[in-house]
């Protein structure tokens, strides 16, 4: 599977070896996997580390700020391997919420995404309307949906 495996990371409720994929190329995103997954859980992690500075970027923009740096596992949050597990984080910021669990969607790596961009704009909405469905939760899926970039 390759990869170093750490267990330094505080994650929300991942308590695994996590095997570190790597950073992106802005260095604000480091990816993570559970190597448990095999290659299906590799490959979301390899497709969310190429695309997590154009998520950065947009969430960024949407919102007007230049934040911090994220760590991010994918595993089978609640044991599903569908995305359907969701995503979790410890705060809505970047100091207590900068360590990002989402969950694994074999073959769907743009679910991958848009959880990685639900738990952003939660960390830049600094507590307002943080893991409610009418706001921080949902937003960029409803932005992901009227662009039509999410896999069904």
């Amino acid at each position: 599977m390759g990869g170093n495996i750490t267990a330094a990371i505080q994650w929300p409720s991942f308590q695994g070896q996590a095997a570190l994929v790597g950073t992106s190329p802005s260095g604000r995103v480091t990816i993570y996997v559970d190597p448990t997954l095999g290659q299906p859980g590799r490959q979301n992690a390899l497709d969310l580390l190429a695309d997590a500075d154009r998520v950065v970027q947009a969430n960024d923009h949407f919102f007007g700020t230049s934040a911090g740096s994220v760590n991010v596992i994918i595993f089978a949050l609640g044991g599903a391997t569908d995305g359907t597990g969701g995503a979790d984080h410890m705060g809505c910021d970047y100091l207590t919420g900068n360590n990002i669990e989402l969950c694994a969607a074999f073959g769907n790596s743009v679910r991958v995404s848009a959880l990685f961009e639900a738990e952003l704009s939660e960390c830049n909405m600094g507590g307002n309307l943080c893991g409610l469905s009418t706001g921080g939760s949902a937003l960029p899926l409803v932005r992901c949906e009227r662009e039509q970039q999410c896999a069904r």
